[in-house]
């Protein structure tokens, strides 16, 4: 489990969840581009559905957290596999519209 610190609201989460949300971030502030990600997480101790504006402006801190107590977050391998999706899908946001990036 790892805590991820969206412009200071603490998200417990999967390590899979808050690297790739990481990842996507860093992604979307080389372009100058914000989205929307959303993904299991547990906040002020409740297990909840949590969307969030990512990539530019957004202050993100991951910390490794200690397993303190055994939880699973459904939907979180799916919501992982998502935020890689996006990533992927974003990782030229010029193609196609007749600009070169770069």
């Amino acid at each position: 489990m790892k805590d991820l610190l969206i412009n200071g609201t603490r998200f417990l989460t999967t390590d899979e969840i808050a690297d790739a949300t990481l990842d996507y971030a860093s992604m979307l502030t080389q372009f100058h581009l914000v989205d929307t990600i959303r993904f299991p997480a547990v906040v002020e101790g409740t297990a909840s559905q949590t969307a969030v504006a990512v990539g530019v402006g957004a202050h993100i801190v991951v910390i490794d957290a200690p397993d303190v107590i055994p939880i699973r977050l459904r939907g979180a391998d799916e919501a992982a596999e998502i935020i890689r999706s996006q990533r992927a899908n974003r990782a030229d946001p010029w193609a196609g519209r007749g600009v070169a990036a770069g």
